[in-house]
């Protein structure tokens, strides 16, 4: 090797190290200055986390004792502010859902009652037991503030390493867990908490009301029942897993993406998809449904009418809902969904059709009628429509409405839905109509 030749390896050498060696550097101060920023956030989601529980607290307690239904509307909903606000604090911080499942329901079930009991101050109908309830909520919430409140100096000081959240051994983690569960003893006694909203024990598992008698199916059934609704062989079908949620199903599989569910209890086909590449459109919006209603009547579905639909990537998607008499029942849906290349379907859902379909409902006499609710409406709109329908609240109990089509001024559609029973309105959806189709949200 010649002198030349050894100068210029070992520059390169010089010059290769003293380049990895700033890009180590570089690299560990970036991570540093990751970790850091890391830390700060996760800081100030403890501080903001512990400020709005400690404004539960004293909110909820102020609640429990005023004495007007106007003060305590206006409590309750400076509490559910904090419930909300408290709720995205934990989520800003590197737990996993499992560590935060217990407290943020908790969050929600406060938030949610705080609405109830403000709901039931306009007509001043609060009790002093739902009072008391909220001043249990409010002492739950000083409970977590006082087991979690030097979380956020802890964090900030450096007491608690940023590896403590992906669950390390050594006394950062131990130091972490002895909050987590100190956070969980708190709402010790929330799991005994009643109440009647969405968020209660009785609404987490809900079971079907159609199916409620209906035999359990086995797999080959099932597997029956799926190839016959697509329209191709037992044997290419892989059953993928049994699903136990609200409608418990055998999810079979495939080729080209193909998915679909049938119900163990009664082998009904709950949901299918076909992700096929749609083709050039030849089927027409009347044709398309034409198509979905022929569909839905040879599955034997009957007394189903169109509510929207809308037509997207070449899919024209229709929503349905059962009739009772002069009732639309809107918990009893049904969507389908029809290729515009040639008219097949490759959508189906009826999983709400299987939780709430009633054949006959036992719908209790109108107390409020058409013309009772449409001289209580705003004076800006201008009523397009009416017709009774059934809806279903957040506690999933169903409500039979007054249901208005309305417009103001400003080309605003609307559907407005008036309980028939209370005069209340129950709910307001923005109603949109396009080319593509008809929304209602």
């Amino acid at each position: 090797m010649t002198k030349k030749s050894a100068i210029i390896i070992y520059s390169f050498l010089f010059f290769t190290t003293l380049t990895l060696l700033f890009l180590a550097v570089t690299q560990r101060a970036q991570a540093a200055a990751y970790e850091n920023y890391a830390m700060a956030s996760a800081a100030q989601a403890a501080y903001d986390f512990n400020s709005n529980l400690k404004s539960m607290d004293l909110t909820l307690k102020k609640a429990a004792h005023t004495s007007t239904a106007k003060r305590l509307a206006v409590l309750c909903a400076d509490a559910f502010e904090a419930a909300q606000k408290a709720n995205a604090s934990l989520s800003a911080l590197p737990l996993s859902s499992e560590q935060t499942q217990k407290i943020s329901k908790y969050l929600c079930v406060t938030g949610d009652y705080c609405m109830y009991v403000l709901n039931k101050c306009i007509s001043n109908e609060v009790t002093q037991e739902e009072r008391d309830r909220l001043k249990k909520l409010g002492e739950y919430a000083g409970d977590l503030y006082e087991a979690t409140v030097t979380l956020g100096s802890d964090l900030q000081q450096g007491k608690i390493a940023l590896s403590f959240f992906e669950e390390t051994d050594g006394a950062a983690a131990d130091s972490f867990a002895a909050y987590i569960v100190s956070a969980n003893d708190a709402l010790g006694g929330f799991e005994s908490f009643s109440y009647d909203g969405k968020y209660s024990r009785d609404n987490e598992k809900r079971s079907s009301v159609y199916l409620a008698s209906a035999k359990e199916v086995d797999e080959a059934a099932a597997k029956k029942t799926a190839a016959e609704f697509i329209g191709i062989s037992e044997n290419i079908l892989t059953l993928e897993y049994e699903n136990e949620g609200d409608i418990p199903c055998y999810y079979f599989s495939a080729p080209a993406g193909v998915g679909i569910c049938v119900a163990k209890f009664g082998g009904e086909v709950a949901y299918m998809t076909n992700p096929r590449t749609i083709g050039n459109t030849s089927v027409t919006v009347d044709q398309a449904l034409n198509n979905a209603s022929m569909f839905l009547s040879e599955l034997g579905y009957k007394n189903m009418k169109i509510d929207v639909y809308h037509l997207q990537n070449g899919i024209l998607t229709a929503s349905y809902v059962y009739t009772q008499d002069e009732y639309t029942c809107y918990p009893d849906s049904v969507a389908v969904g029809v290729a515009c290349d040639n008219g097949s379907i490759v959508y189906f859902d009826a999983g709400e059709y299987l939780m709430n379909h009633q054949e006959i409902r036992d719908i209790a006499s109108r107390s409020y009628s058409r013309e009772d609710i449409e001289s209580t409406l705003n004076g800006a709109l201008t009523v397009s429509g009416h017709h009774y329908g059934i809806i279903m609240d957040d506690s999933f109990r169903e409500l039979p409405v007054n249901v208005f089509s309305v417009s103001n001024g400003g080309g605003d559609s609307l559907r407005v839905y008036h309980n028939t029973q209370t005069g209340d309105e129950e709910k307001l959806c923005t109603s949109c109509e396009y080319e593509s189709g008809s929304f209602i949200y």
